[in-house]
């Protein structure tokens, strides 16, 4: 026979003739007769030739079954034959026979599997797979082979004990240390070149003893002998390989995808790895069982096979094909949390899609499993150095725990003398802290600072709030440059965490004093708030950014309610209560501010400055008197000599002086206060070996507010400066973000150099002063006479403006006898003031208010004949005959021959007459009876 060779549909090697068939020498199923296949003396085959003819050749008749064997009783059935359980008369001992029905006859792949499984099954020496006893045919023509009994159960039914269970240790352990015995199988088997192809829980039988046994090596699949040292086995088979039925799946579901006939290879579909799926016949090897014990390990720990839908469902065969192909896999502890994480990567380990992934050999995977078991590291979760520790400390709990329980007492040991340590080094840290809060509260900035640094010495480690206490005290003690140095030291650290915003907010508080760095300033104060603060310091923030200075007032005011020791809301509500001319709260905030703070010399500048501006230089010099011991006597001079000027220069406003015909005097003011700045800064006292400074803040209320102010009325000054109302409006719009008197007052005298000099005086101009001039009387000041000047210098411009009638007319007369009218209720309106008041009152009507005046201006000059003679002229305004006549008798009777006392009397004889003549007149008249109805 002459056989043109082909490759091997199964696993592509070569086919070879074999007696009878073609035969693949690899996998002993061949491969199908092409049509370019020489045959030269075929077998001829008929229909009516039996099949056993074909199928059994090589295998003997036993003649002497029936002497031999006793079939005692069925054990198992497939789709290809049955298992009976059988006597041998000849070893007496029971036996399993196998032997395949007629109709699996009449197919030879069935029949050459049936025999390959016999020939590879008797090669293989271990315990743990079946031994034949004899092969042949029995009486009927049908192959059987004898081997070993085994009574016991199956994986399946030890997986489903696993499942009833809920996966309980014990079951799932005791099915681990079989599996490791499958394992041992399964290396014996590869080291021999055989690889079975359908490992699955059906073909593994354990015994009672727990020996194990795999069966069913019909599928098994024979390495070449190259380098394998495998006899190869001699089934010569000329048909490809068909789906071999097994009895489980067969049983119950003949399209069960579990079953091997439908997967279109002799294996179990859901067992078979994605390479044998795909038809990689080449890539055949250990790893193809390693998948399958992988499939039954995820069924152990999961409690239901792989590659299931949300239901546990196991879907159709083709579907559950591409899902093994393509790896879609959902991994264990995604099925049962509660799985072992050792067990749950040695199983996805083991079925890896791709091969060179999966364990090499089934002795690794074994070694693995055993660690798993033995709580020892297993390489498929690659082990690290924490891993490796704890597994050690796992395994070997009682020596860990001893160790743990010495560590312990020699820690106790060492934390006893620690904790005594740090119980020393916090009652230090405690008094220390205790000491400094309560030298700085009261007022020993020097002593608490060097309390601060002892519990930084005794351990403290909260610097960020010792540099934030340091910092304040540096800057209490007048020394900004030591405390600009803690702030920003501060601001370079990253780890500030809750106390950011209060870092940010004390540095950009220190940059306001600095004109250059007060828009840096406003930036971090800012971010202060971003950072968050507290509710004190976030009024602070509030106060230090408002745009108006009775907010910014109003908002360092309500933080002193909540935070009483807040420096920097007690400097800057000071100085608002200064430039606002809160001259009674100023004067107790500082008793209150000298008190908290006796080491800051602001207080006392303030005070001194407040009794100049008033007039009274001997009260300044007397708030000046703490600081003469920390200067020299020159620097004591120009001090002196400094407040002395700005006394002057408060003289300036002094409406004493406007009454006399002073006018305002712009240039002698401003020369005035740039000498008395130079020499009180000239003057500052030595502070701990250094210069003190004189520091204003930069606030954005008094920027916006006074001193854009001031630049607006020095621009009209200006003789070239032709845009008076720009100015007058930037002058208001100042004024409402700082109502301060004197802004709108100097505005206002400005104005008065571009009235005409001849003739009368321009009404729109006029107009302007008058507003300017109530605007300033209507304020505070902390020029206190700028009010009182204002109020005068207002009625003088409205009673002006009245005869020219301009369109607010009336409100015009409104404001000015309302300024009489408050002029004549003060306890400060002085006599001169009485008079000129008077005379406007008197030339408006309003005699009430003139009595009132002329009243105060009697009290104070009694003997002031200007005074008596005001007296006389009232009274015959408002008709008072018989008082004026006694008035002008008394003075007559002192000076008979005083000529302007004689005509009042004429005047007054003149009026009586006029009235008499009235009255008789009217008597006349009828209907008149009587003097007394008139």
């Amino acid at each position: 026979m002459i056989v043109q060779m082909k490759t091997c549909d199964s696993c592509g090697g070569p086919l070879s003739d074999g007696f009878p068939f073609i035969t693949c020498g690899r996998c002993l199923f061949g491969g199908v007769l092409g049509p370019d296949t020489i045959v030269e003396d075929p077998i001829q085959v008929t229909p009516d030739q039996p099949a056993s003819r074909l199928c059994t050749a090589g295998l003997f008749p036993r003649r002497d079954f029936w002497e031999k064997f006793d079939i005692i009783e069925k054990v198992d059935s497939g789709g290809q034959g049955a298992v009976w359980r059988v006597w041998d008369f000849e070893f007496r001992r029971v036996v399993a026979m196998k032997r395949l029905d007629v109709k699996a006859l009449r197919s030879p792949s069935a029949v050459y599997r049936f025999l390959a499984e016999a020939q590879i099954t008797s090669q293989l020496q271990h315990p743990g797979i079946l031994p034949v006893f004899d092969i042949g045919l029995d009486p009927d023509g049908q192959p059987f082979y004898t081997t070993q009994f085994l009574s016991g159960e199956t994986f399946a039914k030890i997986w489903h004990e696993a499942r009833e269970t809920q996966g309980s240790r014990v079951a799932i352990n005791r099915a681990l240390e079989l599996m490791l015995r499958v394992c041992d199988v399964m290396a014996h088997a590869h080291s021999r070149g055989v690889i079975h192809r359908d490992l699955k829980p059906a073909n593994i039988l354990t015994g009672p003893f727990g020996d194990v046994r795999v069966i069913d090596w019909g599928s098994a699949f024979v390495l070449g002998t190259d380098g394998a040292g495998v006899e190869e086995p001699f089934v010569p088979i000329n048909q490809p390989p068909i789906q071999t039925g097994r009895e489980e799946a067969m049983h119950d579901d003949p399209d069960s995808p579990l079953s091997t006939k439908i997967s279109g290879l002799p294996t179990t579909v859901l067992f078979t790895a994605p390479e044998l799926l795909s038809g990689q016949m080449g890539q055949l090897g250990p790893q193809t069982d390693v998948y399958s014990l992988g499939v039954m390990l995820y069924e152990l720990l999961s409690g239901r096979p792989p590659y299931t839908d949300e239901a546990g469902n196991i879907p159709p065969v083709d579907q559950l094909k591409e899902w093994i192909k393509d790896g879609v896999l959902k991994p264990v502890r995604k099925v049962n949390p509660k799985a072992s994480r050792d067990l749950a990567a040695i199983c996805e380990k083991a079925m890896a899609k791709k091969k060179f992934e999966r364990y090499p050999t089934m002795l690794m995977l074994a070694d693995d499993i055993r660690a798993a078991l033995e709580i020892r590291p297993v390489q498929a979760r690659r082990p690290g150095l924490v891993l490796r520790s704890q597994r050690f400390a796992q395994r070997h709990a009682g020596y860990v725990l001893l160790v743990c329980l010495i560590a312990v007492l020699v820690a106790v040991g060492f934390s006893v003398s620690g904790r005594l340590r740090r119980q020393r080094d916090v009652a230090l840290q405690v008094q220390a802290l205790r000491d400094g809060e309560l030298a700085a509260r009261n007022g020993h900035w020097r002593e608490a600072l060097r309390h601060w640094d002892e519990a930084e010495a005794a351990g403290y480690n909260d610097t960020i709030t010792l540099g934030l206490q340091r910092a304040e005290a540096w800057t209490v003690l007048n020394q900004p440059d030591r405390s600009g140095g803690e702030l920003r030291k501060l601001m370079n650290r990253s780890d500030l965490g809750p106390l950011r915003g209060s870092v940010f907010l004390n540095m950009g508080d220190f940059e306001l004093f600095d004109k250059a760095t007060a828009p840096v300033g406003e930036a971090h104060i800012r971010e202060s708030e971003a950072a968050g603060l507290g509710h004190a310091d976030q009024l602070v923030a509030e106060g230090l950014l408002a745009e108006s200075a009775p907010k910014a007032l109003a908002c360092f005011q309500q933080a002193l309610q909540l935070d009483p020791y807040s420096y920097t809301a007690h400097i800057h509500s000071l100085g608002m209560e200064f430039v606002l001319g809160h001259h009674s709260e100023l004067v107790n905030h500082i008793r209150v501010f000298s008190i908290l703070y006796p080491d800051d010399p602001s207080p006392h500048y303030l005070a001194a400055t407040e009794s100049a501006l008033s007039g009274h230089l001997s009260e300044a010099t007397a708030a000046l008197e703490p600081l003469r011991q920390s200067m020299s006597e020159s620097s004591w001079n120009k001090l002196a000599l400094g407040y002395r000027k700005v006394s002057e220069a408060a003289q300036c406003f002094n409406i004493d002086q406007y009454l006399t015909g002073d006018t305002f005097d712009s240039q002698k003011l401003y020369r005035l206060m740039n000498e008395a700045g130079a020499l009180i800064t000239a003057s500052l006292p030595q502070t701990g070996g250094e210069a003190a400074q004189l520091r204003e803040p930069n606030l954005p209320c008094l920027e916006h507010g006074f001193l854009d102010g001031v630049a607006a009325v020095q621009a009209l000054g200006l003789p070239f400066y032709k845009d008076i109302a720009s100015a007058v409006a930037q002058v208001k719009s100042c004024w409402l973000l700082c109502p301060e008197a004197s802004l709108p007052f100097r505005a206002a005298a400005m104005l008065e150099a571009r009235q005409p000099t001849v003739g009368e005086k321009s009404i729109s101009l006029l107009s302007i002063q008058a507003e300017l001039f109530q605007m300033a009387a209507d304020s505070s000041s902390f020029l206190s006479d700028v009010p009182r000047t204002a109020r005068y210098l207002a009625t003088r411009a409205e009673f002006e403006l009245i005869p020219r009638r301009p369109t607010n007319a009336n409100a015009v007369r409104s404001d000015c006898l309302r300024n009489i009218q408050t002029a004549s209720v003060s306890q400060a309106t002085s006599p001169a003031e009485c008079g000129a008041y008077f005379t406007i009152a008197c030339k408006l009507g309003d005699y009430d208010s003139a009595r009132q005046l002329l009243d105060r201006w009697e009290r104070a000059l009694p003997t002031e004949p200007e005074v008596r003679r005001h007296r006389i002229e009232l009274d015959l305004m408002v008709g008072s005959f018989g008082a004026a006549t006694q008035l002008i008798d008394r003075l007559l009777a002192t000076d008979p021959n005083d000529s302007w006392l004689l005509d009042q009397r004429r005047i007054v004889a003149d009026k009586l007459k006029g009235l008499l003549d009235s009255l008789d007149h009217r008597l006349a008249t009828p209907g008149v009876t009587n003097k007394s109805t008139l």
